[in-house]
């Protein structure tokens, strides 16, 4: 059967840095669109710090396929990023290996509590999972993640050393696309809980700055997420509150993955 057309809206595209590295992305919107001139980056650290080093007009700009359903276009996203080893670490900016495989943390992310606040930044009401809230909105989940995870990157940069609050550099219509669905902010609530490798309680903190201030200890927001390269980090196990230590079991992690 013919598919149907409605669906074979997604474009392929690739970013090439002046330093050489390379960023391999999907979207359903306009590309140009969902770039905005590097601000639809502003939540991706490394590669928002390239756009701001070398600016967007200097960093080169490609099409590579249109017109694919989600499956063609992720699994062209994947091999691409693949072939060109453009995750962290290697040559390029992707987060992630790209594909269906990224959405286990998608998965994770559906499923954990999130807040409603106002604009004045209190807290409205509060959800046991943020699928249950997109269902209430009638909203896809993954919006509702997105401005989530912007809610907590324009955080962090507040809590900076250089605060910034995007709130004020942008224009309204962006600002409402970014950060409001409805006249309300929604953010995760990010408290964590520390256990031991055999699954015992050892504290709670607020989230993973907290957590780290406090131990010393990197990469916990890696294993909250169920990275699968992170099982661990400082030698215990981090859970966001939402989930239970048995829902995530540890197994025999080698040692040598240990961070």
């Amino acid at each position: 059967m013919k598919e149907d057309l409605k669906n074979l809206t997604y474009y392929v595209y690739k970013h090439t840095f002046p330093n050489g590295k390379v960023y391999i992305g999907i979207t359903k919107k306009n590309p140009e669109k969902r770039w905005q001139r590097g601000y639809g980056y502003i939540t991706q650290k490394p590669m928002w710090d390239a756009i701001l080093e070398f600016g967007w007009d200097n960093i080169k700009h490609e099409i590579l396929y249109e017109g694919l359903s989600e499956e063609e276009a992720r699994k062209k996203e994947h091999f691409l990023i693949a072939r060109n080893k453009s995750v962290y670490g290697q040559n390029g900016y992707n987060s992630t290996t790209g594909g269906f495989e990224s959405r286990t943390v998608y998965d994770i992310r559906f499923e954990m509590p999130i807040l409603k606040l106002n604009q004045e930044g209190k807290i409205v009401e509060k959800y046991d999972r943020l699928e249950d809230a997109a269902k209430e909105l009638s909203l896809s989940p993954i919006k509702l993640l997105d401005v989530c995870i912007n809610n907590g990157e324009r955080k962090k940069l507040l809590r900076g050393s250089h605060p910034v609050d995007m709130l004020d550099r942008l224009p309204e219509k962006e600002i409402n696309e970014l950060y409001f669905i409805n006249g309300f902010m929604w953010e995760y609530e990010e408290r964590i809980v520390q256990y031991s490798m055999n699954g015992e309680f050892v504290a709670e903190y607020h989230n993973s700055n907290e957590a780290t201030r406090a131990t010393g200890i990197k990469n916990i927001y890696r294993c909250c997420n169920g990275r699968v390269d992170t099982p661990s980090a400082g030698g215990y196990v981090w859970r966001y509150v939402a989930h239970s230590f048995d829902r995530f079991p540890v197994g025999n992690i080698d040692k040598k993955k240990k961070l």
